[in-house]
């Protein structure tokens, strides 16, 4: 839900962050606070330049994942900073649970090591202000020790939060990595959802029983962390429930015969150009033999020659592409088409073509049909 509506800012070590719409709003809450509590526009400026230092160490944190899996040769494409948080999208999944441990567990340190290093400054230049910060005193104190005294303590929070032991947090993740070896997977998952639906309830009671000890924003926000809980243990849970499925069925049982493919020889027509655009996924191109010879791509149609001369399907496909063999599993055809850039991949036995297999049909296969064979 968050892939669209992003704003490209900048590009670290070939990684792509973007920046969500909602940024704007947080930053015009924070500007109300300032104004609000701070006074003025000098206090709606401080209030943006704390919610630009919140971004920033959520930034460090997904840049820390992002470069730990750019090393794990993952390539992750993009990073998108949200209000909650952000996303570090990866060009494929973690192939064991030592990968994903990793992974994980390079964000938070990236924050951990901010916090350490302004620490350090801190000390060095005031010492007595490490516990001293007070955003009262921002209004007061411009360009103070204050700034860097809030930048620790925000990074601390980030580690703090992040390396809590329940999904969607990356400390969820390093348990059920941690636990993978002696119990399995899904096991590791199933016991680190059941901690987090605990917590969970455990956090909406302890909201409830003490709520005269809480203010509004207080009781808000504790139960908002509850349900980010509820929500991120179930759906991790979901997701290895799914990959189990997968890891069950064949891309023989699963793959079908495209409803359309075309011939090297043939001459692009505007008929060829409508099919690309209705189906928008790649269309195999066969042989006379019933080999598969090249994947013409949706975005063929734009890279058609500028002066429209008469050009045949083997001058528009692409003759690099990955295929399946059908005794692989659904969830390695999965993990080839998330490190592709294409949404269908043919299947081929020997030299033989003899179907595709899509990412609509592999997320079928996750709801439970009925296998074809």
């Amino acid at each position: 839900m968050w892939r669209s509506g992003s704003i490209p800012v900048v590009k670290v070590a070939g990684i792509t962050v973007e920046v969500h719409l909602t940024f704007f709003i947080v930053a015009a809450l924070g500007a109300w606070q300032g104004w609000r509590f701070l006074g003025g526009v000098k206090g709606a400026l401080y209030g943006i330049l704390g919610i630009v230092i919140l971004f920033g160490a959520v930034l460090a944190h997904e840049i820390g994942h992002g470069l730990q899996a750019r090393w794990q040769k993952l390539m992750p494409g993009r990073i998108i900073l949200l209000p909650v948080g952000g996303l570090a999208y990866l060009g494929a999944r973690p192939v064991n649970a030592w990968q994903e441990l990793i992974i994980a567990l390079s964000g938070p340190l990236a924050n951990l090591a901010i916090a350490l290093i302004l620490a350090g400054g801190m000390y060095v230049i005031a010492p007595g202000g490490l516990l001293a910060f007070r955003p009262s005193e921002l209004a007061f104190l411009p360009g103070s020790t204050l700034f860097i005294s809030y930048s620790l303590w925000v990074n601390a929070a980030l580690f703090f939060f992040n390396m809590l032991p329940v999904f969607p947090m990356d400390g969820g993740t390093i348990i059920r990595a941690a636990l993978a070896s002696p119990t399995g997977y899904l096991r590791a998952t199933q016991l680190v959802a059941w901690l987090g639906w605990l917590s969970a309830a455990g956090f909406i009671m302890y909201t409830v029983l003490w709520r005269h000890l809480f203010s509004q924003a207080v009781m808000l926000m504790w139960l908002a962390l509850s349900a980010i809980v509820l929500l991120g243990s179930w759906q991790e849970a979901q997701a290895v429930y799914q990959r189990r499925r997968l890891l069950e069925i064949t891309v023989g049982e699963q793959c079908r015969k495209p409803a359309v493919t075309f011939a090297p020889w043939e001459m692009v027509t505007l008929e060829h150009t409508r099919e690309l655009l209705r189906r928008g996924q790649a269309i195999p191109v066969v042989s006379q033999t019933g080999q598969i010879v090249g994947l013409v791509p949706f975005q063929a149609v734009r890279r058609r020659p500028d002066d429209r001369s008469p050009v045949t399907i083997a001058h528009i496909m692409t003759t690099t592409f990955p295929a399946l063999r059908p005794d692989e599993t659904l969830w390695a055809a999965l993990r080839e088409i998330e490190r592709s850039s294409f949404e269908t991949l043919p299947v081929v036995s020997g030299n033989t073509f003899i179907g595709v297999i899509s990412i609509d049909d592999i997320k079928q296969a996750m709801r439970g049909p009925q296998r074809r064979r």
